[in-house]
């Protein structure tokens, strides 16, 4: 992502980042849940089974952005910052997929569906704050005022298979023929436009260098559009609040409550606008660093969420909003760095997640798909290969616990993954090699079952993966 920064003035600074990205790329298809190695006592499908069409099965997409990020100095007390992006992004998207049913009594020849995807969007999206510092008696006061905007549009068509079934036709889960014919129909253009505006205060105090305070209040209004037609804009008032105290030099308790509205972009399937997420926090912890080279944090925290989205698991084109969703739970980090250029971070998470408000009668439901346990350990080491060339090693496991589909039918199994990475750095370049699931374990990341069917489907996780990067800093 190249970028060039010049100061036109002493107390002015102005960056110009651009992007242009280019992807040619296949699709990855679902799993019948219950031919998995490991839950099916009967025969099972290979881990890399493929239940598509290998010349029709494609994600093609382009997309450019720049950003424009302005800061003035006014004087030592006023400071404004500016940071704008401008993005436009066309996607090109087909896929055939095997879809929880099947067309034999044996259960072996999957039925398949498609769907595909012309679609085109750009946006723009510009904050703008002006901070001020200045001190009453023995109050530190940094008081952020700003206002930022998001302009959004997009023009697609989707379609799917028409027609009466078998189209695609079924394929046999042991002994997969491709190439059967197969007609996409597309539906009626779609014209959506979105556009959000913020306007925000926030209050920052210090209390005698021991004690800090944070206080924000923001505006919301948001407006959307589908196919010219204006639907009636929401609107919401936010609050947050923070604070935090030095109990010691090593030891600083905080407790914070934080609201949330985040508009969500779009329309179903059917052509109904999604309603805003709406969320609130509360969130106690403590910091505490021993040494200085040790950090460690800790936290428990209460949340309530709406109107999130999820996958439909009668469409996989489509998506829909759960009613109300709540998690209590804590986390616990430790970071530290030992002489000779070690550093290790260490971490784990307790999330208990369930739903709280549903129209189809799923309330005390685990929130489908997402683990109770999470933990991860990572360590590094630099050393210096010669006086111009450094290196950098560092590996890590990461374990995740079991998680259940929305009907809580159907449970995926805990999972422990490993990862490694190497970068070496001579002048202004830097090689780095990083691989994640090195011992390319078999996992997966949701799922969704059908007890009508009895059958559902998954989507598997993410196999060993090694990414390569060459930096040049100018």
């Amino acid at each position: 992502m190249p970028s060039i920064s010049f100061t036109p003035t002493d107390d002015t600074s102005v960056t110009l980042i651009g992007l242009y990205q280019k992807d040619d790329m296949g699709t990855q298809s679902y799993l019948p849940a219950n031919r998995l190695p490991g839950y099916s006592a009967g025969p099972t499908v290979s881990y890399d089974f493929f239940s598509g069409e290998p010349d029709l099965n494609h994600m093609d997409s382009e997309y450019i952005a720049g950003s424009l990020l302005i800061d003035h100095r006014f004087s030592d007390n006023i400071q404004f910052a500016s940071r704008t992006r401008y993005f436009h992004m066309d996607v090109d998207y087909a896929e055939i997929f095997g879809w929880n049913t099947y067309a034999d009594a044996e259960r072996t020849l999957l039925n398949r569906l498609s769907y595909a995807l012309i679609d085109e969007y750009q946006g723009i999206s510009t904050d703008n704050n002006i901070m001020f510092n200045f001190n009453t008696g023995n109050f530190e006061h940094k008081v952020l005022v700003g206002i930022d905007y998001l302009g959004y549009e997009r023009d697609y068509r989707e379609g799917n298979s028409p027609g009466a079934a078998p189209n695609p036709a079924p394929i046999d889960l042991f002994n997969p023929q491709y190439g059967a014919p197969y007609t996409i129909g597309y539906g009626s253009p779609r014209s959506t436009s979105h556009t959000q505006l913020g306007i925000y205060i926030q209050e920052q105090l210090r209390y005698a260098d021991r004690v800090s305070l944070v206080l924000g209040l923001r505006h919301d209004h948001a407006t959307s559009k589908l196919n010219g037609v204006t639907r009636e804009p929401n609107k919401a008032w936010t609050f947050r609040a923070g604070l935090i105290g030095d109990l010691t030099d090593t030891i600083s308790p905080y407790a914070s409550y934080s609201e949330s509205f985040l508009p969500t972009f779009g329309v179903n399937m059917l052509g109904v606008h999604y309603k805003p997420r709406r969320g609130r926090q509360y969130e106690v912890g403590v910091k505490w660093q021993p040494t200085n080279r040790a950090l460690v944090t800790m936290a428990l925290f209460d949340i309530r969420e709406s109107n999130s989205l999820t996958r439909d698991p009668d469409n996989v084109g489509n998506q829909i909003q759960a009613g109300m969703t709540g998690s209590q739970g804590g986390e616990i980090e430790v970071k530290i760095d030992v002489p000779g250029d070690f550093q290790f971070t260490g971490s784990y998470s307790y999330v208990d997640a369930k739903i709280l408000r549903d129209n189809n009668g799923r309330q005390g439901f685990r929130v489908d798909n997402l683990p109770e346990h999470q933990a991860s350990i990572w360590g590094t080491k630099s050393f210096d290969l010669s006086d111009d060339v450094t290196a950098k090693i560092g590996g890590g496991i990461r374990y995740i616990s079991n998680k259940v589909d929305r009907t809580m039918n159907y449970i995926m199994d805990s999972v422990t993954l490993a990862d490694a990475m190497a970068s070496v750095d001579y002048g202004d370049w830097t090689l780095s090699i990083n691989a994640s699931n090195i011992f390319n374990t078999r996992w997966y990341t949701n799922c969704t079952y059908s007890v009508a069917v009895a059958e559902g489907s998954c989507y598997a996780g993410t196999a060993r993966t090694l990414l390569t990067s060459l930096r040049y800093k100018f």
